[in-house]
């Protein structure tokens, strides 16, 4: 939730300090990883609807399913990875988004 609030928020140092190692090595700094949100998730940058699932263990991992509706009314399904970090907090290694065929996407 933080992070998307992050987006709304156009605070790219924010959102991109729930990213996991893995994500800020790959893309550098703040602006980079906002700028790849905005072009490849837009439905993640700026949903119309938010729906958060029950998230499932997974290894060291948890996912985090949300659903999210973008501005035309298309249902998405964002899978979020989360992996522990040495100081016990929860980052955000992964987005996986595919339509939601389960509310008729």
């Amino acid at each position: 939730r933080a992070q998307l609030a992050a987006f709304v928020a156009e605070d790219a140092e924010l959102a991109f300090s729930y990213a996991a190692p893995n994500i800020r090595r790959l893309f550098q700094t703040p602006e980079r990883f906002l700028a790849m949100v905005r072009q490849g998730y837009p439905v993640v940058y700026r949903p119309a609807a938010l729906l958060f699932l029950t998230p499932r263990a997974l290894d060291a991992a948890v996912v985090q399913p949300v659903q999210m509706r973008d501005s035309s009314g298309k249902s998405w399904l964002a899978m979020y990875t989360l992996q522990r970090q040495t100081d016990a907090s929860w980052l955000i290694s992964a987005c996986v988004l595919v339509p939601d065929r389960a509310v008729g996407a």
